[in-house]
């Protein structure tokens, strides 16, 4: 990286902030990345790497990329604002300290513009009637503001991919063979007879954490078990949401984890988990790095898991719940739009756009109703070298249309296999048919759904210091880059 080289761009070249950052930056990569041994460490200093590359960037780029795009943005909150007074309305909007834009080096876009044209587009997207000239005016307005946001983002990632290479994850708190042993002993699920021989942290989560721990024979608890803790990161989600819907899944004899019990006081590690017997095989790729066993084999294991899920999962609901999943997907759209705009650190209008646009299409078809893990990929598929598998992470899930787990990993299986046969073996194992649109849609909601969450992590990194490095690349990096893989999505499907 030519540090000097992205500098030059710089508004003036007193700007020490920029400065320091740059030659912490510089300092990070060329003296101390080389140096390091461990495993985590590197895991660190790439998390440090990202989030410096942000801010650098920030401060250097984004004032030339806002000035490129100024007038674009102007235009369109001219015809929100036309739009609005010719409908009566009278859209309020926040300032959100957004006023000096230049000491925002995490906000994409025009500061004096983004907050009335969000404001607008809410009132727009309320005021529109389903089937009304109004309605595609705003349509038309929606569509239009997307673009706009997709050219000024991708030119700012554009511009950022050259800087930074991807991150990878990091640990939190340690939790040590002593203090767990002295917490299973005293437990109820496992006795005085425990014996802990080897806690080891796998680099890899993003809010949540995963521990190894090799057990002694006991007459109580498995040789191997695994604990999923809590991190206090800001994400919105917590073990102790996740363990009743995971824990009637794996009691249908699912291929998911098999959880021993909930520890919703923190125990030794200061926050919730659960414990998880150690199930055969390790993951089958990589969230961050994009690695995986580019192979059918893995993909074939994910659609046979994928269709057992969904299939059985549906009977959990009652037959009149089953026949679709629109009312649990408006009730998903509903509670983070309001999750957003409790927490949001300042407009987007890539997410407003989405949400708006996804709302509108919940009557265009959506599939009957099953469970959803909704983080589906094959970073959470564990898979043995025998073929058996199961699904991991269940922080997400939720009732709803099967088809959001199939948008979610359609990206990476076909880098694997062709899409019709995952389908077929997904179908075979008990998977129903999925249209076009069901997959288009749910192809927008995956990066909004995150994005949504990692702006909600920025929020809370806004409000204080943070404990570790992950919140920080999570809040400067993903959140940026999610927002354009949202204005992405949304403008390819927008038109069909």
């Amino acid at each position: 990286m030519n540090v000097g080289a992205v500098m030059s761009e710089a508004p003036s070249s007193d700007d020490v902030e920029a400065n320091a950052l740059s030659v912490i930056w510089a300092v990070l990569r060329r003296d101390l990345q080389p140096e390091l041994g461990s495993a985590l460490a590197k895991d660190r200093a790439k998390r440090m790497d990202l989030a410096l590359t942000r801010l650098v960037a920030g401060r250097t780029i984004l004032p030339t990329v806002r000035a490129a795009h100024a007038e674009a943005y102007r235009n369109l909150l001219q015809r929100a604002r036309s739009l609005s007074a010719r409908e009566g309305l009278a859209p309020a909007f926040a300032v959100h300290g957004l006023s000096d834009g230049i000491n925002h080096p995490v906000f994409v876009g025009v500061p004096e513009v983004a907050g009335e044209l969000e404001a607008c587009l809410q009132a727009l997207a309320v005021a529109a009637g389903a089937g009304s000239e109004f309605g595609a005016e705003v349509d038309v307005l929606v569509a239009d503001v997307n673009k706009v946001e997709l050219t000024c983002r991708l030119d700012y990632e554009s511009r950022v991919a050259a800087l930074a290479p991807p991150g990878a994850a990091a640990a939190d708190r340690v939790l040590t063979v002593e203090s767990l042993q002295t917490y299973l002993r005293a437990h109820e699920r496992g006795g005085p007879d425990v014996v802990v021989h080897s806690v080891k942290e796998v680099p890899g989560g993003r809010s949540k954490r995963t521990v190894l721990v090799e057990l002694g024979e006991s007459s109580a608890l498995p040789s191997a078990i695994v604990l999923r803790l809590d991190t206090g990161r800001g994400v919105g989600t917590s073990v102790v949401d996740e363990y009743p819907l995971l824990s009637r899944v794996a009691a249908l004899g699912l291929p998911v984890p098999e959880p021993l019990w909930l520890e919703a006081a923190g125990g030794p590690a200061g926050f919730p988990f659960i414990v998880f017997r150690r199930m055969p095989g390790s993951a089958a790729g990589d969230l961050i790095e994009g690695a995986f066993r580019k192979e059918p084999r893995t993909a074939l294991a994910l659609a046979r898991v994928l269709g057992q899920v969904h299939g059985g999962g549906a009977q959990l609901l009652p037959a009149d719940e089953r026949r679709s999943s629109v009312a649990y997907t408006r009730q998903l759209l509903t509670y983070y739009r309001d999750y957003w705009n409790s927490k949001k650190p300042f407009p987007s209008l890539a997410i407003e756009s989405a949400f708006a646009w996804l709302f509108r299409g919940l009557d265009n078809g959506l599939g009957e109703a099953s469970v959803v893990q909704a983080d589906t990929g094959f970073h959470n598929l564990l898979l043995a070298e025998t073929g058996e598998a199961c699904l991991l992470d269940w922080e997400f899930a939720h009732f709803g249309d099967p088809a959001e787990d199939l948008a979610s990993c359609r990206p990476a299986v076909e880098r694997c296999m062709s899409w019709s046969e995952f389908l077929a073996e997904y179908q075979r194992n008990g998977g129903g048919p999925v249209s076009a649109f069901r997959l288009q849609y749910f192809d927008v909601w995956r990066p909004l759904r995150n994005a949504v969450v990692c702006g909600t992590v920025l929020h809370s990194l806004m409000q204080q210091a943070p404990q570790d490095i992950d919140p920080v690349t999570i809040a400067l990096s993903t959140f940026l880059r999610l927002q354009a893989e949202v204005a992405r999505s949304l403008d390819a499907v927008i038109d069909l």
